[in-house]
């Protein structure tokens, strides 16, 4: 049982490494991507590309941080069921669901958050 709850210890620890690093290539091309559409919107060329490239961008890494999540509750419910039917108290055990979802609302919303904003810019410039 100990073998079996140190795994998904382990797996936890990597989905959240995964969530966070996904979150620091979201704000890295972002962060790019709005420089370049600033230059393009300076220079009034190539503003729309631009705009559709940032929307797939974060759509894509909202997307995979999604992927993360779900993979993260799924293996938190086998936890729990594994655990709980030994009666085992473990600090990865029991927690409640919508705790869980609000640790990782941020992480969700950022980019849902930029894809609309790309979405407004692009509806903008057509």
């Amino acid at each position: 049982m100990d073998d079996a709850y140190r795994r998904y210890v382990k797996f936890f620890a990597k989905e959240n490494d995964l969530v966070k690093n996904r979150l620091a290539w979201l704000f890295a091309s972002q962060t790019l991507i709005f420089g370049a559409f600033q230059y393009g919107a300076f220079i009034k060329q190539n503003i729309l590309i631009i705009a559709v490239v940032g929307a797939t961008s974060s759509f894509l890494l909202g997307l995979s941080i999604f992927a993360a999540v779900v993979s993260y509750f799924l293996a938190q419910r086998k936890l729990d069921n594994l655990v709980g039917e030994k009666g085992l108290n473990y600090p990865e055990v029991g927690r409640k669901r919508w705790v869980l979802f609000l640790g990782f609302l941020g992480s969700l919303g950022l980019p849902i958050m930029f894809s609309v904003c790309w979405l407004v810019v692009i509806i903008k410039n057509l």
